[in-house]
């Protein structure tokens, strides 16, 4: 049987999601190992796993559904906050009325992992991973660009992500 893109998607999700459960249960080193080193990036995506991403689904199938990308082009994409999900699956309610559309997650290590290219199975469909636009808007005053050589290492759509830390928590 030929499968469409998402549903290869979908089990190259399962794929994803698999190995880094299987990554954790193989895991013998110490928190202050963890500590002591940069974390490799199956480290990162299953520390991403444990936080959902947003996509449309078909409700008869279970699938992810293309959604309108930058400039308007199509891709399989994942979104961080809910709300831009929610966004996404009204425009393509109202672009295909008859079909029957909800929101599903995937972790969000397994999104970026898969918006990356970073692994095998992958649709041929553009694949993006979206921040949260409010977070974007609040952030593009103080958010810097890119280095070039990391800005080269990304996948073009896929959007700025902001990450913020803590370093030190005082009271």
């Amino acid at each position: 049987r030929s499968m469409s893109a998402p549903s290869r998607m979908e089990d190259a999700e399962e794929q994803h999601a698999r190995r880094a459960s299987d990554g954790e249960a193989h895991q013998g080193s110490t928190d202050a190992e963890h500590h002591a080193r940069p974390l490799e990036v199956q480290e990162v995506v299953e520390k991403l796993n444990t936080v959902p991403a947003f996509k449309v689904v078909d409700d008869e199938t279970g699938d992810i559904v293309p959604t309108p990308g930058k400039g308007g082009e199509a891709c399989l994409c994942w979104y961080a906050d809910p709300h831009d999900a929610r966004v996404a699956l009204a425009i393509v309610a109202a672009r295909e009325p008859g079909r029957q559309l909800s929101l599903g997650t995937t972790p969000l290590g397994t999104a970026l992992a898969m918006s990356e290219g970073w692994g095998t199975g992958l649709p041929s469909m553009p694949l993006r991973l979206q921040a949260s636009s409010a977070v974007l808007r609040s952030v593009r005053d103080v958010l810097s660009p890119l280095p070039e050589r990391a800005a080269a290492a990304l996948n073009a759509r896929t959007s700025a992500f902001p990450v913020f830390l803590m370093e030190e928590l005082q009271s």
